[in-house]
């Protein structure tokens, strides 16, 4: 069976082997930091440090202001240049020119003001050739994190083209793998598959907000500053729900509350950090996050060896995990072990996507037919009960013939030894056979007679005798 069209496959291949668009790096940045206001008159006075890489900024020091000062190289052409910095989280973006000993402000961005004229999402500022060093001015809210772009109009053109065109198939590929499994719960009425369309929601919207794709739809700073919480907790609790579903082991039947209280402590951090502004609390909780992620692989792993489906989790779950792991929490802790990048974080996730729908239908598939085997187990276990129940009727049926030919009882008299050695009353012999009391005294009393009997317990003895 063919579960996507050769087209959807090209695509898809074609999506996880190309490179992301690369940043025209003839250009120097050097930076300043200082826990208190930077005097901005004494430009000359202070001390810039070199930046060859954004990962150079002191980790998770964002207390205070950075100055940027980015030096264009003499022999560069004199048309004009946008310059796009990659941080969703920098809420005022400020570029400045040199003017004598102090900075003279050109122009403000950020998420505290419009992006109608950002086509990336990001802060975006036009320069002119004619300058050769800008200033940029800003604070670190998360992250610490100097990511520039710096290209002429006509390349930029070109790459916003491109990098839309590769946003478009990663977002289309997402969105028809999130119907498909839409529409398998719809049809199988498993919750692995919803379980897995929110994991996979909450996933591509994590990295749309990364991507800076959600400054378009989301209002004000302060959501933009803080749309990751609720995504990244949204991310936890479906892949949990999912895994456990997906996984149902009894080791992870025993864990569940402590999953639940993991999750619980995820939503706290996140809650404070919200409250007291407090950076280490939402780290806290982005660490505890991937924590809970990584005990559901290790749980698929555990299984490798039993069933298939489980190999496809620890692949295709793992896929996604190893480069979400270095692209949300190393790099934070200053880590930068796989230096993932956006391209990358997005090529794990279609992985992820294929895999595990794979996996899920066929495990779906395992599961019906064992279901089907035990329905056929089940069948032949009722009708073994139906025919020993038929065989026992019988042999009943056989024994009063017997004894109603040894003693010459009537039809009716069978009837009622028939309730008597069942253990009935004559009121309720009465009930059954549709006849008075006294009727049925009258014919047990005949009974008696013609069996050499006296009482109930000696007819039992009479049928057990033959």
């Amino acid at each position: 069976m063919t579960l996507l069209p050769k087209s959807t496959l090209l695509s898809i291949l074609f999506l996880l082997i190309t490179i992301s668009c690369h940043a025209n790096k003839s250009y120097s940045i050097t930076y300043h930091h200082s826990n208190r206001n930077i005097d901005l008159k004494k430009v000359n006075l202070l001390n810039f440090q070199p930046l060859s890489n954004p990962h150079q900024l002191p980790v998770m020091d964002n207390n205070g202001p950075y100055l940027f000062k980015i030096s264009m190289p003499d022999k560069s052409s004199t048309e004009d240049c946008i310059l796009l910095i990659e941080n969703e989280h920098l809420d005022t973006v400020e570029l400045y020119k040199k003017q004598a000993d102090s900075l003279v402000l050109l122009a403000v961005k950020g998420n505290s003001f419009s992006h109608d004229d950002s086509r990336s999402g990001f802060p975006e500022f036009r320069l002119s050739g004619n300058l050769k060093e800008y200033y940029i001015k800003t604070t670190f809210k998360k992250d610490v994190s100097f990511t520039v772009q710096i290209n002429t109009l006509a390349a930029v053109d070109k790459m916003i083209i491109k990098v839309f065109f590769l946003l478009g198939l990663y977002y289309g590929i997402s969105l028809m793998f999130f119907f498909l499994n839409l529409c398998l719960f719809i049809y199988l009425r498993d919750k692995s598959f919803i379980y897995y369309c929110a994991f996979q929601l909450f996933i591509v919207l994590s990295i749309a907000y990364a991507d800076g794709l959600l400054t378009f739809i989301t209002p004000g700073p302060w959501m933009l500053n803080h749309a990751d919480i609720p995504l990244h907790l949204g991310m936890a609790i479906s892949g949990s729900l999912f895994a456990h579903t997906f996984l149902t082991t009894t080791y992870l039947h025993k864990k569940i509350w402590i999953v639940a209280g993991i999750l619980t402590l995820i939503l706290i951090s996140f809650t404070l950090s919200i409250i007291f502004n407090n950076y280490f609390l939402f780290l806290t909780g982005e660490l505890v996050t991937f924590i809970v992620l990584c005990f559901y692989w290790v749980a698929g792993l555990l299984q490798f060896k039993v069933n298939i489906y489980s190999r496809f989790f620890v692949i295709g779950y793992g896929a996604f995990l190893i480069f979400a792991i270095d692209y949300f929490i190393l790099r934070k802790f200053g880590i930068f072990y796989l230096d993932v990048y956006s391209g990358q974080i997005k090529t794990g996730s279609i992985i992820e996507m294929l895999v595990l729908t794979i996996a899920i239908i066929f495990r779906i598939k395992t599961l019906r037919e064992e279901n089907l085997h035990y329905r056929l187990e089940i069948d032949q276990y009722m009708r073994r009960v139906f025919q020993l129940q038929t065989e026992a009727t019988e042999t009943i049926n056989d024994l009063f013939r017997k004894v109603q030919l040894k003693y010459k009882l009537s039809d009716r008299e069978i009837e009622v030894l028939h309730g008597i050695t069942d253990g009935l009353t004559n009121n309720q012999i009465a009930d059954k056979i549709f006849l008075s009391t006294s009727t049925i005294k009258f014919h047990t009393r005949n009974i008696f007679e013609k069996m050499e009997i006296t009482n109930r317990t000696q007819a039992l003895g009479r049928l057990h005798e033959h």
